[in-house]
C-alpha cells in the first residue's frame, strides 16, 4: 500500500481477515481478525449463527481485543484489552 502522498494523520491501514465455515446448512461459524496501524491493536469477532427457520436466527457473538504494550524497548506485549460475549435472537413474526 503506498501511503507516501497521504498526511501522516491519514497513514493508518487496518488490515483485516475473515474466515466463513458452514457446519451445516442452518449453522455457520465466521471469524474476523483486524490489525489497525495507528493503535497497534489487534480486534477479533467470532459469531455463530444458527437459523432456527428462515427468519428466525440465533446469534452467539464473542468480541475480543488486544493492546501492544512496549515496556522496554526490547519487551514488546499485546495482552488482551477487552472481552464482549453477546447474545441475539431474531423472531420474525408472520400471519
Amino acid at each position: 500500500m503506498i501511503l507516501a502522498g497521504f498526511p501522516k494523520q491519514l497513514r493508518a491501514a487496518a488490515l483485516a481477515a475473515s474466515r466463513r465455515i458452514r457446519l451445516t446448512p442452518n449453522l455457520v461459524l465466521t471469524s474476523y481478525v483486524q490489525y489497525d496501524t495507528q493503535s497497534q491493536n489487534i480486534g477479533t469477532n467470532t459469531r455463530f449463527r444458527w437459523t432456527i427457520k428462515p427468519g428466525n436466527d440465533l446469534f452467539i457473538v464473542w468480541n475480543r481485543g488486544w493492546q501492544r504494550q512496549i515496556l522496554s524497548p526490547h519487551d514488546v506485549s499485546i495482552v488482551p484489552d477487552s472481552d464482549i460475549v453477546a447474545v441475539k435472537l431474531r423472531w420474525t413474526f408472520r400471519r
